[in-house]
């Protein structure tokens, strides 16, 4: 299970309350994000990464790292985003998917159809191909008929949260989100939405049991999709899961080896585009 962190900022550490949560039998990966924790730094604002170039980052850092495939794949915010641009991008490596109240790619023009001055970018064509949004009206294609829970919020967006906005309008943002995590949980024939009791968009610090039963349901389901297959056409099921966090970031690997150690011995994996370093160990640390 692969922990994910969106737009490719931040560090492992923002799991780290659901790492807590997750069975021992399933083993986690967490990483920094380029330009953050104890991955290498980068010229500018790591920001303002195309998500394209994020999604490659992922891939070669996962590759560099030594994880066998499939992964189950988590995304939180725009981690989501982030999530499924991976699996349609290396479909053969995702095997099940997790969103933590995700972002949608038509939210920028569908929340624009309620308050246009919300956002000035909505409408910008270079910010929605940099961070994985549709231009106006463009409905999203992408489908996946694998194990798949989305995550939702029980908690509202207050109005204060919307600068300039009027009741009415935030009412109708909010029940546009919930109608965007109906559709993406619609979008595989094994989808689930789960409204989560006392969350807000931070679920991962509000509510990380669910997110870890989750995880867990999802790798079950993987785990026993694994012997439905012919002798042959066998699928390995590997004990790792990968997220996306809203806050997170891309670069720096930390392996949980919860299933083969009793003491967690974490490795620090760095990867940029000249070359890759190993550091191991860097920590450890008990779960």
């Amino acid at each position: 299970m692969i922990l994910a962190n969106g737009r490719g900022l931040g560090t492992a550490d923002s799991w780290k309350r659901v790492e807590k949560n997750v069975e021992p039998s399933i083993r986690v990966c967490s990483y920094d994000a380029m330009g953050a924790g104890k991955s290498d730094h980068v010229q500018g604002n790591p920001q303002f990464r195309p998500i394209d170039q994020v999604v490659a980052d992922m891939h070669g850092l996962f590759q560099a790292a030594g994880l066998k495939l499939p992964y189950v794949l988590v995304g939180a915010s725009d981690g989501a985003l982030l999530a499924r641009r991976y699996q349609r991008q290396y479909s053969s490596e995702i095997a099940g998917l997790v969103f933590v109240d995700s972002s949608h790619e038509e939210m920028q023009w569908g929340e624009a159809v309620i308050a246009p001055q919300f956002d000035p970018n909505w409408n910008n064509s270079a910010f929605l191909q940099n961070n994985g949004f549709l231009p106006d009206h463009q409905k999203l294609t992408w489908h996946a008929d694998i194990p798949l829970i989305v995550l939702e919020r029980s908690e509202k967006a207050p109005l204060s949260a919307f600068q300039g906005l009027t009741q009415k309008q935030v009412d109708a943002i909010n029940a546009l989100w919930h109608d965007y995590q109906v559709d993406l949980a619609g979008r595989s024939k094994f989808g689930q939405l789960r409204i989560v009791a006392n969350s807000g968009h931070r679920m991962h610090m509000d509510r990380p049991d669910a997110i870890a039963d989750a995880i867990r349901d999802v790798v079950t389901q993987v785990r026993s999709e694994a012997h439905n297959y012919p002798e042959g056409d066998r699928k390995v099921v590997h004990r790792c899961a990968i997220s996306a966090c809203c806050d997170g970031g891309w670069n720096a690997l930390d392996l949980d080896q919860r299933a083969a150690s009793p003491r967690p011995l974490f490795g620090c994996l760095s990867v940029n585009s000249t070359h890759v370093k190993r550091l191991l160990p860097t920590r450890a640390r008990a779960l």
